[in-house]
């Protein structure tokens, strides 16, 4: 499997197949808790797998519900035992239940004639409130005289007696008909009352039964609620410990599992860089030289002034010297010149002036009245705008806020992931972080998308373990005779040594406070109790340390402590 999903186990099927069709892997596993709703209906199952087949994906189901698995084979999803087994599991088969017998019965229900009973005999039932011999099948028994289920209150079963009258010769006396008749009563009678008598004396030895066995569950249920209080004292103690993927923690070290992650976001803002662009001002001047007749070297980026603008020779050029002549009785300077191209210091359309003088910054007073430059033509070409622009605290600011929201969705995914242990987030790492924008620093762009790809770990591991390790390092700073009582109040405040810590171990910096008891073996104080009066109890735990004790024995009317261990709760209590 290439990709893992983790269901919920009260996920909706449409929150199911939107992830799956988000997922780009081409073979997922999903994962599904036991008794979640998804898989209770082969409706759900077929629906994602044909949701699968048209994606051109293969799923395989990992989980430990047994309608889930059998119901995911019988339309061939592949069914694995955890994430990391290798191969499917066998579906399981079960027998079909035993069909009903096709088997056809006749009974003859026809009533029958009833058959002439000799002479002298006599048949006795017993009847029912309404004149009618109860039917066999509502004669039934119940235990300790309960009344079984019946519309209508049942008799005691009616029990047929065959009495043999014997014939009274025709001579004999009156006397004698009334002795034969009597015995016979009275044996009626006693035939009648002793199923009566029975049933009495056998509720009776149930009760009593009942009683005793009561009675006798009373002591095996005897317990024993001891708590001990002991002198506390406060402990703060600094303390390292380590969480390791080892099979086999050592000293200081506990149990931990690698859980890993990645996650994928991009983030779309705009830009605040604001950035002046255009072209500078170009145009030819001649140079002239009126100061001597020396010629004067020009080199490019030489820097003319005008209407308090600056321009900039593009290129060397050399100004002949200045000549003179004779006119009109007159000595006239005849200036040297030459020509060159200038630009605009800065772009912008200010600089687009007319023909005009230029002056060169260099020069000061007279020299710069005679040396100097002449536009004959406008500059042209000059203009500038501000335009928005990716600046690079624009970037700093959205990697950041990007890698806050990846690094929140990991912190989820991961305890996701390992739902009943325990990651501090600030042991997350995240060794491989990649962000790309769109439009690189300084381009031009009212807005920019920068993608994220982070991968992250951390090492999972039980609050128990890490809390009790804790206790352990602190308890080896304590002296002798003195340990660690755990109480809900103790403060963890942990640190991560990242520099120390990696993927198989994390080094941790715990501030632990506690509190500091007499060390009592509880083992040790169970047997001393044992079979003991609650009068006694108080000298035998203040010879082991303690101030006090309260007892509470189950049932109450219970005098000792029992003597088996196991039925003996020790609670150890710091004194207020």
């Amino acid at each position: 499997m290439k990709d893992i999903i983790y269901l919920e186990s009260d996920e909706e099927i449409s929150s199911i197949i939107e992830k799956i069709k988000a997922a780009k892997a081409d073979e997922l596993g999903l994962v599904v808790p036991k008794g979640a709703t998804f898989v209770q209906s082969v409706v759900n199952l077929k629906l994602v797998q044909e949701v699968c087949k048209k994606a051109g994906k293969k799923i395989a189901l990992i989980t430990s519900d047994r309608v889930g698995r059998n119901l995911a084979s019988q339309i061939g999803i592949a069914v694995y035992d955890s994430v990391r087994s290798e191969k499917p599991s066998p579906p399981d088969i079960r027998e079909a239940p035993p069909q009903p017998s096709a088997d056809v019965y006749e009974v003859d229900l026809s009533p029958k004639e009833r058959a002439e009973l000799p002479r002298g005999v006599s048949v006795h039932t017993y009847a029912t409130p309404d004149g009618h011999a109860p039917q066999p099948e509502a004669i039934k028994h119940s235990w300790f005289g309960k009344r079984t289920q019946s519309q209508h209150e049942i008799l005691p079963p009616a029990r047929v007696l065959e009495i043999v009258d014997e014939e009274i010769p025709p001579n004999s006396s009156a006397g004698e008909a009334d002795e034969k008749h009597s015995e016979r009563q009275s044996h009626v009678a006693r035939h009648h009352m002793w199923p009566t008598l029975a049933k009495i004396f056998g509720i009776l030895a149930v009760a009593v039964g009942i009683f005793l066995i009561s009675f006798g569950l009373t002591f095996l249920r005897a317990r024993a609620e001891v708590t001990v209080f002991v002198k506390a004292d406060p402990l703060k103690a600094d303390v390292k410990i380590a969480a390791t993927t080892d099979e086999n923690p050592g000293e200081g070290e506990f149990a931990a599992t690698l859980v890993e992650t990645r996650e994928r976001g991009s983030k779309k803002v705009g830009t605040t860089g604001k950035k002046n662009v255009g072209e500078k001002a170009k145009g030819n001047v001649t140079l002239l030289n009126e100061w001597t007749t020396d010629s004067v070297k020009v080199g490019a980026g030489t820097a003319l002034t005008a209407e308090g603008k600056s321009f900039k020779t593009t290129g060397d050029v050399i100004i002949p010297g200045a000549g003179v002549e004779l006119k009109d009785g007159k000595v006239v300077t005849i200036a040297g010149k030459t020509t060159t191209s200038v630009e605009a210091a800065e772009p912008g359309g200010e600089y687009n002036l007319a023909p005009t003088k230029l002056a060169f910054s260099a020069y000061t007073g007279e020299k710069q009245q005679k040396i100097y430059a002449q536009s004959s033509q406008a500059f042209a070409g000059g203009f500038s705008k501000e335009i928005s622009i990716v600046s690079e605290q624009d970037l700093t600011n959205t990697t950041n806020a990007l890698l806050e929201e990846l690094a929140q969705k990991a912190n989820q995914a991961l305890k996701e992931k390992a739902p009943k242990l325990t990651i501090l987030e600030e042991s997350v790492q995240f060794p491989d972080k990649v962000f790309t924008p769109s439009v690189q620093v300084e381009q031009e762009a009212t807005e920019f998308t920068l993608e994220g790809d982070v991968a992250a770990y951390a090492l999972a591991f039980e609050l128990d373990a890490y809390q009790a390790s804790s206790r352990k390092a602190a308890s080896i700073q304590l002296p002798s005779g003195k340990g660690i009582l755990p109480t809900k109040s103790d403060i963890f405040r942990p640190t991560v040594d990242v520099g120390a810590s990696s993927k198989e171990r994390l080094i941790l910096n715990v501030h632990f406070e506690g509190t500091v008891v007499s060390a009592i073996n509880e083992q040790q104080l169970k047997a001393a109790l044992a079979g003991r009066q609650p009068s006694e109890l108080p000298s035998i735990v203040q010879s082991l340390g303690a101030t006090r004790v309260e007892t509470f024995l189950t049932p109450r009317w219970v005098k000792t402590i029992p003597t088996k261990l196991e039925r003996i709760e020790i609670s150890i209590q710091p004194e207020q």
